[in-house]
């Protein structure tokens, strides 16, 4: 079922740094705005384009042509599955945070 596991290894990667730079922690922005806003780097153009977003983008498709190039067969189910789990995740894993483990200002139910 897998071909090459270079590849997945890729797309994992690829996959979790998409997630990482849309996780909405803290303040519901996404974390990878935040990072970008402390390290002065611009987030929107002048023009209205979003610098983060389009880098999350291009890191899932890249994951996803990395899944499809390391499975024999199952292509669509898992690109499927995968922006799935690149949709939902994130959202659901910060409201988890902030219900089960984070203590103070951060314990928002």
């Amino acid at each position: 079922m897998i071909k090459d596991k270079k590849y997945i290894y890729f797309a994992l990667i690829f996959l979790f740094v998409s997630m990482a730079l849309n996780f909405p922690f803290p303040h519901e922005s996404p974390y990878g705005e935040t990072v970008a806003l402390v390290l002065n780097i611009p987030v929107e153009s002048v023009n209205g384009l979003q610098y983060i977003g389009i880098t999350s983008l291009i890191f899932l498709i890249m994951s996803l042509f990395f899944l499809v190039k390391s499975l024999e067969k199952y292509h669509g189910r898992f690109v499927v599955l995968a922006i799935m789990v690149a949709m939902f995740t994130p959202p659901f894993l910060a409201s988890s945070f902030q219900k089960y483990f984070a203590t103070g200002i951060y314990a928002i139910s």
